[in-house]
C-alpha cells in the first residue's frame, strides 16, 4: 500500500521471487491427488503473483480463467481470478463483473463479483461504484462492507473517504 515507483516494482520482483518456487512445485492446475489444502494454497499464490506480485503472464491467465467459466475450472483459481482481475481491471471488466454479479447464480458468486469492483484501481470506477450504494443496485446490508473494502482500495480509498464524508448522512439514513 505505502510502496510506489522503483519501490514498488523492486516489491513486485521479490513477491514473485519468493512465490514462484511454491507455486511451480504446486504447478499451476490442480492434478489428480491434489489435496482441499493444495488447491486452496494454489489459489492464494496465483493471486499473491497477479495481484502483489505484478506477474503479466498470471493476470492474462487470470482473464482466461473467468471466460470459461463453462469449463468449470477449479474454484480457488476462479476466486482468485476474480481479485486478480478486478487488481488490474479496465472499465469494460468493471461493466462485466456488474452483469455477472447481477446474473450470479448463486448468493456467493453475487458477492464475490460486488466485493470486488471495490478492488478496481480507476478512481471514476470507485467513484461510480460508491454511488451505487445509496441505490437499490447494491442490497443495504451489502452496501456498509462494500464502502469499508471501497475506503481501503490502494488507488482510490481517498473517492470512498471522500464519498463516505460528503454522503454521511444519505448513508446513515439508508443503511442499517
Amino acid at each position: 500500500r505505502i510502496v510506489d515507483g522503483d519501490g514498488r516494482a523492486a516489491l513486485h520482483t521479490r513477491v514473485r521471487g519468493l512465490i514462484n518456487p511454491a507455486y511451480e512445485e504446486l504447478g499451476p492446475e490442480p492434478r489428480p491427488g491434489d489435496s482441499d489444502r493444495d488447491r486452496a494454497l494454489r489459489g492464494v499464490l496465483f493471486e499473491a503473483l497477479g495481484v502483489l506480485g505484478g506477474n503479466i503472464d498470471v493476470q492474462s491467465r487470470a482473464h482466461v480463467i473467468l471466460d470459461i467459466g463453462a469449463l468449470e475450472p477449479d474454484p480457488a483459481l476462479v476466486a482468485a481470478s476474480v481479485n486478480i482481475v478486478a487488481a488490474t481491471g479496465t472499465s469494460s471488466d468493471f461493466d462485466e463483473f456488474i452483469r455477472r454479479m447481477k446474473n450470479a447464480p448463486t448468493p456467493q458468486e453475487e458477492l464475490r463479483y460486488l466485493g470486488a469492483l471495490a478492488d478496481f484501481p480507476d478512481p471514476d470506477l470507485i467513484a461510480r461504484l460508491v454511488r451505487m450504494t445509496l441505490t437499490d443496485e447494491v442490497r443495504s446490508q451489502n452496501a456498509p462492507l462494500l464502502l469499508r473494502r471501497a475506503l481501503s482500495n490502494r488507488d482510490a480509498g481517498e473517492i470512498a473517504w471522500f464519498f463516505v464524508s460528503s454522503e454521511w448522512e444519505a448513508i446513515t439514513t439508508r443503511l442499517p
